[in-house]
C-alpha cells in the first residue's frame, strides 16, 4: 500500500461522534484478550471511537530511553567499510533526525573470547598491562557521540582474561576499572551505565561482587549507575527474569547496589514481542525497569515486534528503558544468527548496506522523546481496534508526544485527542510507517502537519501502521548504497600486514574466538605479521569459548576453485591451520576443508560439518602424514583446489594430491590451537579456475508450492528468500506437515531466456538440517507452462553447496522438485543458475 492510498483523513472534533469512555487501571488487559495474564498495573482504555486525553500534569515514569547494543563481535565488518558507506550507516543509527536515532549505545567490554559471533579484544590480556586502543568498540562509541552528544553509553563484560582467578574477584572490579579509565581518559568517553556478567546463572558469589562493584564506582565514578543483572534464558516463564528482583528484596545490600533493574526478553525472544511482563517485586523496588537486551530479529522483520514492545513495554510493565542486539548486523554471513540487527552490513568490500524496516520501528519513538521525559500513565494504553498507545511529555512541559502502533488493529479506528495542561494549540507533527509494506518510501513519512482547536485534533489509523504524533519535528535521511547485494569480493586477494601499525585489526578479518593482530614479525623476518596474541584460556561465556583460536575473512560466495597460502610460524607447543571453503559456523566446528600442521611435524588434511549426525563427519580425515615443520621457523602452506582436485603443499612441496568435492564454496581461515603464539604472513589467494558463469539473480522471481510467511524466531521463510543473494535466509515450505508434504518445488522465473545446463543448490546455514533436500528432480520450461525434466539424483545433506548439472538447452523457467528432504519439509538458503553462452 502506497501513502497516495492511505485512507487516513484529519477530523475535526465538531463532526465526530464520540463515545467517551472511563480512565484507570484494570486487571483486563489487552494481553489478556491473547489469554495471557498480566499485572494490574497494566494501564487500559478501549471504545469503539477513543478519547485520549493528555493532561501534562498526569504521573508517570520517567523516560530513560531506547538503544542498540554493540556485542559478540557485532560491528566488526561496520569497521572496515568503505568511509562514505560507513558515514551513512552510523548517521542512521546514531543521527538525531535522520534514522533509528539510537538514545543509548551499549558495547561489550572485550574478553578475547567467542560472544556470539567472534570475540573482541581485551584491554588488559595480562596483569598490569592497558592497551586502551585495541578493537572498535571505542571508535564506536566516539562515532556516536560525534553525531549524538547525547546519547548515553553504557559497558558489560561477557568474558574476562584467564589470568584472574575468576569473574566474581576484586581482580575484575580492578579490570572493569581500567576499562573506565581507558575511556575516560583516552577516549575522552563518559560512560554513564555499567553492568556486572553477560547472561549468566545466579550464583551466590556474584551478590558480594555487585555490592564491592558498586563500592568501587562510588568512589572512582560515581555518576555512573550499575545495571544489574542481565538474566535471561527461563524459557517461556517470562516472570522467573525477574527473579534478580525477589534478591533484591532478600537482600538490602545488594539492592541498594543496583540503580537499573535491568532483564533481557522480558517481551519475549525473537517472537511477536505482543505481551511483556513484570513481577510485583520488581515494581516495588521503585527503581527503573529496563529490557537491557532484546533480539532486533531479522533488519526487515523486526519493525512490527520492536514497535509492539517499545510501546506494550511500559503499557504492560511500566519498563522504561530498551536495548536491543545487535545494533547492527556487521558480522560475516557464515556465523551464527547472522542477521539479528536495525541494519544489515556484510559487505565491507563493496560497501552495500540494507535499511529495512527495523530502524524506522524505534524512529517513532526515539526522535519524538527524549531520556528524562515522562510517561503520561492516562494517555497510554490500549484501543478497541486492538492498537496500543503511550504519550510522553518533556520535562518542561513545552512538548508532548503520542506513539500508536497499530500493527496488530483488526480495522481502523477513529481516535481524538483532547490535550491540557501544555501547548495546547501548537503544532503537531503526524509521522506514519505502514509495515505491511516492503518498499521504504512507505516507512517513516510525515502526513500532515495538524493545527490543533482548543487543544482537540484527531485522525483514523489504519491496520498495520506505527503513527507518531508529536510537537516536536521528525526526519528521514536519504542515503542509499551504490552498489547491490550481488557484487562480491574480488579475487586475486593479497594481504601483507605493511599498511597497519602494531596492534590493529586486519581489514575482513573477523576472529571467532581468541586474538589476533597486528605485529613486529620475529623469527628471521622483518616487517609486520599477524599474530594470535592469547595464551591463556579466557573465562568464557560459553561453551564457544572454547573452540581454538581461529580467525575468517572473504566472501563466504567465493568460488572455491582457488589457490591459498600462508606464511606461518608456530611460536610454541600447539598447532596451527589453514582452513578453506568454509561453508558455515557454529559451536565448536567450522564447516570446511582443515590442514593442520602439529609441533612435531604430523598433519592432516580433514574436513569438518556442523551440523550432521554421522559421528565420523565431525572430523573426517581425507590425508595425513609426517613433515619438516617445526616451531619458531617460518614456513609456506598452501591449499590449491579446483574442483575436486586438492593439493596440499608446505614450502613449495607436494604433501598429497587427494580427491573430495564436498566442499565447493566458502571462505578463508587462520587457526592457532592450544592458545598458543603463532604468526601469520602474506596471505594470498588467487582463482585457479573459473567459476561457473551463473543468470543475473537480481531479475529472478521465483514461486512455491508453500512458504512460511511471518515471524518465526526472528525470520520469515518465504520463496523470495531463496534468490536474495544472501545464504543466510532461507526459503521453507510451510510447517504445517499436513499441508505441505512432499514432494514440493519452487519454480524460478529467470526474466528472459538462457542456455542452461546447472542448477547451484545452497542449503540453510543456521545449524539446522530441516528441509535440507536430499532427493531431487529437476525441470526446464521455456514458457512456463509446458515442462520438461532434465536431472534428477541425490544431495548429501550438510552446509556444503550443492549442483545438480544437465545437458544445455534453451529455458526462462526452472523448477526444482524436492523429493525427499530432511523432516519431510523443504527447504533452500539460495539458487541459481548456471548457463552457457
Amino acid at each position: 500500500m502506497s501513502h497516495s492510498s492511505h485512507s487516513l483523513s484529519l477530523i475535526k472534533y465538531s463532526v465526530v461522534a464520540l463515545t467517551l469512555f472511563t480512565w484507570g487501571c484494570s486487571t483486563t488487559s489487552h494481553t489478556q484478550q491473547n489469554e495471557t495474564s498480566q499485572n494490574d498495573t497494566s494501564i487500559v482504555a478501549s471504545e469503539v471511537e477513543a478519547l485520549i486525553e493528555i493532561n501534562g500534569e498526569d504521573s508517570g515514569r520517567q523516560f530513560d530511553g531506547i538503544g542498540g547494543l554493540s556485542a559478540g563481535a557485532s560491528s566488526r565488518l561496520l569497521y572496515d567499510y568503505p568511509d562514505e558507506e560507513r558515514s551513512q550507516i552510523l548517521d542512521y543509527l546514531f543521527k538525531p533526525g535522520y534514522g533509528a536515532g539510537l538514545q543509548i549505545l551499549k558495547v561489550e567490554i572485550g574478553g578475547d573470547m567467542n560472544s556470539t559471533d567472534g570475540s573482541e579484544a581485551s584491554h588488559m590480556r595480562t596483569p598490569g598491562e592497558v592497551n586502551c586502543n585495541r578493537g572498535y568498540e571505542w571508535w564506536l562509541m566516539k562515532e556516536a557521540k560525534e553525531r549524538n552528544p547525547d546519547i548515553k553509553l553504557a559497558g558489560l563484560a561477557w568474558g574476562v582474561p584467564g589470568w584472574m582467578g575468576e569473574f566474581w574477584s576484586q581482580e575484575n572490579i580492578e579490570y572493569h576499572l581500567e576499562w573506565l579509565n581507558c575511556a575516560e581518559n583516552e577516549h575522552g568517553l563518559t560512560i554513564d551505565y555499567m553492568g556486572g556478567w553477560n547472561e549468566r546463572p545466579h550464583d551466590e558469589k556474584r551478590f558480594d561482587w555487585f555490592v564491592d562493584w558498586k563500592a568501587a564506582l562510588e568512589e572512582h565514578y560515581p555518576h555512573i549507575d550499575l545495571i544489574g543483572d542481565d538474566r535471561c534464558c527461563t524459557g517461556e516463564d517470562r516472570e522467573a527474569l525477574w527473579e534478580v528482583a525477589d534478591n533484591m528484596v532478600e537482600m538490602p545490600d545488594f539492592n541498594d547496589a543496583i540503580d537499573v533493574l535491568g532483564i533481557h526478553w522480558a517481551c519475549g525472544w525473537r517472537n511477536d514481542y505482543d505481551y511483556c511482563v513484570v513481577t510485583d517485586n520488581a515494581l516495588s523496588r521503585d527503581k527503573p525497569l529496563w529490557i537491557s537486551e532484546n533480539s532486533a530479529l531479522y533488519h526487515d522483520v523486526g519493525g512490527k515486534p520492536h514497535a509492539r514492545a517499545l510501546n506494550r513495554m511500559y503499557i504492560d510493565a511500566q519498563i522504561t528503558g530498551y536495548i536491543t542486539w545487535a545494533a547492527i548486523s556487521a558480522w560475516y554471513s557464515t556465523l551464527p544468527l547472522a542477521d539479528t540487527g536495525l541494519m544489515l552490513a556484510e559487505w565491507p568490500w563493496s560497501g552495500y548496506y540494507q535499511i529495512g524496516k527495523s530502524p524506522w520501528s524505534f524512529a517513532h519513538t526515539t526522535q519524538f522523546t527524549r531520556p528524562g521525559w515522562k510517561y503520561i500513565d492516562k494517555a497510554s494504553g490500549y484501543l478497541s481496534s486492538g492498537a496500543s498507545y503511550v504519550s510522553l511529555q518533556s520535562p518542561d512541559g513545552q512538548d508532548y508526544t503520542t506513539v500508536i502502533e497499530a500493527v496488530d488493529a483488526t480495522g481502523s479506528q477513529t481516535v481524538e485527542f483532547e490535550v491540557s495542561n501544555l501547548p495546547a494549540d501548537k503544532t503537531v507533527h503526524l509521522w506514519a510507517s505502514d509495515f505491511n509494506s516492503d518498499r521504504q518510501e512507505d516507512f517513516f513519512t510525515e502526513l500532515e502537519e495538524i493545527s490543533p482547536e482548543e487543544g482537540r485534533y484527531g485522525f483514523t489509523l489504519q491496520p498495520g501502521y506505527v503513527y507518531s504524533l508529536s510537537t516536536v519535528e521528525g526526519g528521514k535521511g536519504s542515503a542509499a548504497p551504490a552498489t547491490d547485494v550481488y557484487e562480491q569480493m574480488e579475487l586475486p586477494y593479497s594481504e601483507d600486514f605493511e599498511e597497519y601499525g602494531e596492534g590493529e585489526l586486519a581489514r575482513f578479518f573477523s576472529d571467532v574466538n581468541g586474538a589476533f593482530e597486528t605485529v613486529n614479525c620475529s623469527g628471521d623476518r622483518d616487517g609486520i605479521c599477524y599474530r594470535q596474541d592469547v595464551t591463556q584460556q579466557p573465562h568464557n561465556w560459553s561453551a564457544t569459548g572454547t573452540m581454538p583460536p581461529t580467525t575468517i575473512f572473504g566472501d563466504p560466495n567465493w568460488w572455491g576453485d582457488y589457490k591459498v597460502s600462508t606464511d606461518v610460524m608456530l611460536e610454541d607447543t600447539g598447532y596451527v591451520e589453514l582452513i578453506s571453503r568454509i561453508s558455515a559456523l557454529s559451536g565448536l566446528r567450522v564447516a570446511g576443508y582443515h590442514f593442520q600442521l602439529k609441533d612435531n611435524g604430523e598433519w592432516k588434511f580433514y574436513r569438518q560439518e556442523l551440523n550432521t549426525t554421522e559421528k565420523d563427519n565431525e572430523e573426517q580425515i581425507l590425508a595425513s602424514g609426517e613433515s619438516s615443520f617445526r616451531p619458531g621457523e617460518w614456513h609456506t602452506i598452501t591449499l590449491d583446489m579446483n574442483g575436486k582436485n586438492i593439493v596440499i603443499l608446505l614450502d613449495g612441496e607436494t604433501l598429497e594430491a587427494i580427491e573430495d568435492e564436498y566442499f565447493i564454496t566458502g571462505q578463508i581461515g587462520l587457526r592457532a590451537n592450544g592458545w598458543q603464539n603463532a604468526q601469520f604472513d602474506d596471505v594470498e589467494i588467487t582463482p585457479n579456475g573459473r567459476a561457473p558463469e551463473t543468470a543475473s539473480q537480481g531479475d529472478f522471481s521465483i514461486t512455491a508450492t508453500s512458504d512460511q510467511p511471518g515471524n518465526h524466531g526472528g525470520r520469515d521463510y518465504v520463496a523470495s528468500r531463496a534468490i536474495d543473494g544472501r545464504i543466510e535466509t532461507f526459503w521453507h515450505t510451510e510447517f504445517d506437515e499436513n499441508k505441505a508434504t512432499l514432494p514440493q518445488s519452487v519454480i524460478l522465473d529467470l526474466g528472459e531466456s538462457y542456455k542452461v545446463e546447472g542448477l547451484i543448490y545452497q542449503p540453510r546455514m543456521d545449524n539446522h538440517q530441516g528441509g535440507m533436500i536430499t532427493r531431487y528432480n529437476i525441470y526446464v520450461s521455456k514458457d512456463g507452462a509446458t515442462y520438461k525434466k532434465v536431472a534428477q539424483g541425490n544431495w548429501q545433506k550438510g552446509n556444503a553447496t550443492k549442483i545438480a548439472d544437465w545437458d544445455s538447452m534453451n529455458a526462462r523457467y526452472i523448477k526444482l522438485e524436492a523429493v525427499e528432504a530432511v523432516g519431510g519439509s523443504a527447504s533452500a538458503g539460495e539458487l541459481n543458475v548456471i548457463i552457457t553462452d
